[in-house]
């Protein structure tokens, strides 16, 4: 069992957990500070001296207006349900169950005022399986994840739909059936839950990890490629990849050079000069690929690094608003990852083509019935347009 701490969650960390599968559980230390931030918050209140934006006070418009002590619960239940207004496809199980660790985490830091119970109830779907039902359109983008947020949140109150032993299901009957009882916010807490980026974070995460371990996949493609199709190694040297000075083209010139030192095959004299685009210019495509995954990378470990600020305890102050830059990364992330997949079937594409010249093999089939180029090229568009969307 893993419990959650104020240790780093790198993007490695966190995928391995959920592949690994091990329960998750709150640490004692951080046990302690959610408890005594929720004290904290609800000392402020009893004093009844201060009047905070959203914990006893209407949204929006409605700022100005005090609720009461007894309405503060219903507050909160009303803030959730009036935002569960998701449309479009639902999200796929796993983004959802990252959703729910990438949450669980960001409420351990003890700076929001939950309770412990609510953190427990959010671990107990992701430990059991039971995944809210969120859909892919309702983020708000720069003001926060507030629908794909709000949906996570109905199967806390017992509301809302879960999917769990792969049928869809109302959320009441499952808890019912499990004989588990829906939690009662208490203040702040569906501000808590709602305010946040954990949809964006947990594609980007995802997007992320799945990208690199393409971009690993692509170079291994790439140099065995060079290596069968007899390729010249200069263009993959430091004296000229250093004269851009980028920083993902002279890594993947290196890891292409450092992969292909023991073969003997490129020991051999070459016949020809020169190389096709898609092999001379691999450094190039793939290390801008590199350097985007790399930024994508940076932004949603800042993610982590603002989860650990000492924020206020009692407001948000738009904490949730730096998320420009997730955005234009996700964006990005899916952009690279078709550049690499387009670069899989180049290289399939220069395997072909090499082999049929180096037997003789161009003109077997009878014309009209030449179909290698067909076939790659719709593989390619296949691969592209799912990569894409």
């Amino acid at each position: 069992m893993h419990f959650i701490s104020d240790e780093f969650y790198s993007i490695e960390k966190i995928n391995d957990l959920i592949v690994s599968g091990v329960e998750i559980g709150v640490s004692e230390a951080s046990q302690n500070k959610v408890t005594e931030c929720a004290a904290y918050l609800s000392r402020k209140l009893a004093s009844g001296n201060e009047v905070i934006y959203g914990i006893n006070t209407g949204f929006g418009s409605l700022c100005n207006t005090v609720i009461n002590n007894e309405q503060l619960e219903a507050l909160q239940i009303n803030l959730v349900r009036s935002h569960a207004c998701g449309a479009g496809a639902i999200i796929p199980d796993e983004i959802s169950k990252r959703i729910l660790l990438l949450k669980a985490i960001a409420l351990s830091k003890g700076h929001s005022g939950v309770h412990l119970e609510t953190i427990n109830r959010i671990l107990w779907l992701y430990n059991n399986d039971v995944i809210p039902v969120i859909y892919e359109l309702g983020s708000l983008g720069a003001s926060g994840d507030l629908a794909p947020l709000a949906h996570m949140s109905l199967a806390l109150i017992g509301e809302g739909e879960v999917r769990f032993q792969g049928e869809i299901r109302s959320t009441s009957d499952v808890l019912q059936e499990l004989g588990v009882q829906p939690i009662h916010l208490h203040a702040k807490e569906g501000l808590a839950l709602l305010n946040g980026t954990q949809f964006m974070a947990a594609y980007l995460s995802y997007g992320v990890f799945e990208g690199l371990s393409i971009f690993n996949n692509a170079n291994n493609v790439a140099s065995l490629t060079v290596d069968v199709l007899f390729g010249i190694t200069s263009p993959f040297k430091a004296n000229v990849n250093k004269l851009r000075n980028q920083k993902g083209q002279m890594e993947v010139a290196q890891v292409i050079l450092d992969r292909l030192k023991d073969s003997q095959l490129m020991q051999q004299q070459k016949q020809h000069v020169q190389d096709p685009y898609s092999l001379r210019c691999i450094p190039q495509v793939h290390g801008a690929s590199k350097d985007t995954l790399d930024f994508c990378k940076k932004t949603i470990d800042a993610f982590e690094a603002l989860d650990k600020m000492n924020a206020t305890r009692t407001r948000h102050d738009g904490i949730r608003r730096d998320t420009q830059q997730t955005l234009s990364s996700v964006d990005d992330t899916n952009l690279r990852n078709t550049d690499i997949a387009t670069d899989f079937f180049d290289f399939v594409k220069e395997a072909v083509d090499g082999y049929l010249h180096l037997y003789g093999l161009e003109n077997i089939f009878p014309d009209g019935l030449y179909y290698k180029d067909m076939l790659v090229q719709r593989s390619r568009a296949d691969m592209c347009e799912s990569y894409s969307t």
